[in-house]
């Protein structure tokens, strides 16, 4: 069993309107190949008639977009604490598309509480995914990443 690691954000973050929000996004390390095991978002939103939200992961960007830097908060759950990657939250400016990059797990809710589920999403050495948000106008949220590396 590899290491396990936690990457979520520390502060609530807007979620987006009608166009993805990267709320939080990971890295693996150079020469590690990493998955994502588990994930969950929590809102602010208080009512099950509020605008449903579109969760999904955008894996292998072709740039990695502008956000706050986030990686001295990566917590080790087990195993080792060296080579953890990196982790980001809260994009100013988008992760870039093109014809390698995938959009996987793509859900919608009701933004009204916590969520969490399984991923099984592999990560390449080096290889990035973000957690993005949208159509939830108005609400905020917190989201984070169980992660495996090794």
């Amino acid at each position: 069993m590899g290491t396990k690691i936690l990457v979520q954000t520390n502060t609530d973050i807007a979620c987006g309107a009608a166009s993805p929000k990267t709320v939080l996004g990971y890295k693996a390390p150079t020469g590690v190949a990493a998955r994502v095991l588990r994930y969950g978002v929590s809102f602010d939103g208080t009512s099950s008639t509020d605008a449903r939200a579109t969760i999904d992961f955008q894996k292998k960007p072709s740039s990695a977009g502008t956000a706050t830097d986030i990686s001295t908060e990566i917590a080790a759950v087990s195993g080792l604490t060296t080579s953890l990657g990196s982790a980001f939250q809260n994009y100013s400016a988008e992760p870039a598309s093109d014809a390698s990059t995938r959009i996987v797990r793509p859900h919608r809710m009701a933004p009204t509480g916590p969520f969490e589920t399984l991923a099984g999403i592999d990560l390449g050495p080096a290889e990035q995914i973000g957690l993005r948000v949208y159509g939830a106008s108005g609400k905020t949220c917190r989201a984070w990443m169980e992660v495996e590396l090794g």
